[in-house]
């Protein structure tokens, strides 16, 4: 004899789980449709990157908010940025203690506190700068930098420029020569300074 095969065809039974009717008891095929994501991976991409190229061309025009966002990047972090903070290492403790009761110290600070206060960050922090302290993401950031005004923004550009401006570095000879920084105005001598010469007085003579 023949045998003839009906495809798509399902049971009376069948055609009611199926619709929602089953019982779903025991002995019921479940029968799953596979989801998919209603973007491919290569079309995400594609769409990324047009958005990209599409807002940075766009940015290029607003300087602006390019220095908002600048800014937001520099504090919060992101995958794109490395920045590091210059952390003021002394090699001795009175080397510490001189430097962290200076005048000059001090008048950062105090600025540094009231940038803090204003992005409504702890004023106890110890920098503005840095994702380790627990930084709000880009977005938060960015758009309570974008309520500020042009000079406040400009304060904070130039605490966190100072919070990452490498000690010893060309860069601190350029900006001072720039700004013209007269040391005599933030530094007089002090014990540790002495002390450092004594001992390097000590050591050539063999003492």
């Amino acid at each position: 004899g023949e045998v003839t095969f009906h495809e798509g065809f399902v049971t009376t039974k069948e055609a009611k789980r199926l619709s929602g009717g089953g019982s779903g008891g025991e002995g019921d095929t479940v029968i799953a449709k596979a989801v998919r994501p209603e973007v491919s991976g290569p079309l995400n991409a594609y769409i990324d990157l047009h958005r990209h190229a599409a807002v940075r061309a766009d940015l290029a025009n607003h300087g602006g908010v390019a220095l908002r966002a600048m800014l937001a990047h520099v504090i919060a972090g992101a995958d794109l940025w490395r920045v590091d903070i210059e952390s003021q290492r002394a090699p001795k403790e009175d080397i510490a203690e001189s430097l962290e009761t200076s005048s000059a110290e001090a008048a950062f600070d105090l600025k540094r506190r009231a940038v803090l206060a204003v992005l409504g960050f702890n004023e106890e922090a110890p920098t503005v700068t840095g994702r380790p302290l627990h930084r709000p993401p880009f977005a938060p950031l960015f758009a309570r930098l974008l309520e500020l005004p042009g000079p406040v923004v400009l304060e904070i550009v130039a605490i966190v420029m100072g919070e990452t401006l490498q000690a010893g570095s060309e860069a601190v000879e350029m900006i001072g020569l720039q700004l013209g920084t007269d040391m005599r105005q933030h530094w007089s001598a002090d014990a540790a300074f002495f002390d450092q010469i004594d001992q390097r007085r000590g050591g050539s003579l063999g003492l």
